[in-house]
């Protein structure tokens, strides 16, 4: 039974994809959306059968990995403070690979290998260890130079990237279980049904972790209980994004909300024109939301438009923020990466080198 779900999962991401792999850019050819990261010069996109560093100045290619791909990679990309741009491919040999940022050459010897399914999830990077979870259920734990230190199996498949409070590495799984794994013994802490998969990661609070999931439920976890916080009319696919006493959270109806986690009511909610996947993002005083209808949208935190930016075909992948840019990249069309400035003005775009 537990199978036939992800299998449903699989399908259901593939059904919102379907035109991913036709109408766009000539140069796409992965399965599913793309994942971003960006430092203070450039924007790294993980984007069908190539990783692109791109620069923040001009939207120019700076490298693309490898030279000749046979893979395709779509889990965002993770840059670590000693100068790695850790990504996960979805290529037979399930490969994690590190990549030096500035000139897109491996860094390690040989890539991570003993993953047995793709990389949906990007790692998370704590006191030099990698903790990057797979699809095939296992949360593996690396030393930086890529060597496996242990492999904690938590089962189902694991598509959100690890959170840390310094004491414990939370996990979330498709087969509807928040994980709590020991930093310092690595042994599972904790285990809870939420009665829905969890395809985004939780957010860490003071007084506890805030997740939502497709039982349509935003929850809190901590050491003395787990409460449901409220509930939505449909799935919530994203995390939540926690700001102050204040979370925003969205479902795939097109509602974003805001909720008072002090008074645990509801501030208010808006809808939007299409689904919403990525989790919003709180740049100063504008929340950020990237719709289906491939709309980019900022709201002030009373829920008002304050600007919106259609930028074309579908976005499903995480919005990244680097100085005064914010970044998003649609699916099904002409461009792979969007800069918008502060003001929602498109700055430049990038479709890759052919």
């Amino acid at each position: 039974m537990k199978k036939r779900f992800i299998l449903i999962l699989f399908v259901l991401l593939a059904a919102l994809l379907l035109s991913s792999c036709v109408g766009g850019s000539a140069a796409r050819g992965g399965t599913s959306w793309p994942g971003l990261a960006a430092d203070a010069d450039n924007v790294y996109i993980a984007d069908g059968t190539y990783v692109y560093a791109v620069t923040l100045a001009d939207g120019k290619q700076l490298w693309k990995f490898p030279e000749k791909s046979s893979s395709s990679f779509f889990a965002a990309p993770v840059l670590t403070e000693d100068g790695q741009l850790l990504v996960g491919s979805e290529g037979n040999d399930h490969a994690l690979y590190s990549i030096d940022p500035k000139t897109g050459k491996e860094k390690w010897p040989d890539p991570f290998k003993d993953a047995k399914d793709r990389w949906v999830a990007p790692p998370l990077v704590f006191k030099d260890t990698i903790y990057a979870p797979n699809a095939d259920g296992n949360l593996y734990i690396l030393s930086m130079d890529g060597q496996l230190t242990e492999a904690v199996e938590l089962g189902g498949a694991l598509w959100s990237a690890p959170v840390t409070d310094g004491r414990y590495i939370y996990v979330t799984s498709l087969d509807h279980y928040f994980h709590a794994i020991d930093i310092a013994s690595h042994k599972v802490a904790k285990e809870i049904d939420l009665g829905g998969a969890i395809p985004g990661s939780p957010a860490v609070g003071t007084d506890g972790l805030y997740v939502g999931s497709l039982s349509k439920k935003l929850e809190v976890i901590s050491n003395a209980d787990h409460r449901v916080l409220t509930e939505t009319p449909n799935w919530i696919w994203s995390g939540p994004v926690l700001d102050g006493q204040t979370l925003y959270y969205a479902d795939l109806d097109g509602n974003v909300y805001s909720f008072d986690i002090a008074g645990e009511k509801q501030n208010w909610s808006v809808k939007l024109d299409g689904a919403i996947v990525a989790s919003p993002l709180v740049v100063g005083d504008q929340i950020i939301v990237a719709t289906e209808a491939g709309t980019v949208i900022s709201l002030d935190k009373d829920g008002k438009n304050v600007w919106d930016r259609a930028v074309g075909g579908k976005i499903y992948s995480n919005i990244v923020t680097s100085g005064e840019l914010i970044l998003v990249s649609p699916v099904s069309a002409d461009i792979n990466v969007a800069a918008l400035d502060l003001n929602g003005k498109l700055v430049w775009s990038f479709t890759p080198e052919k």
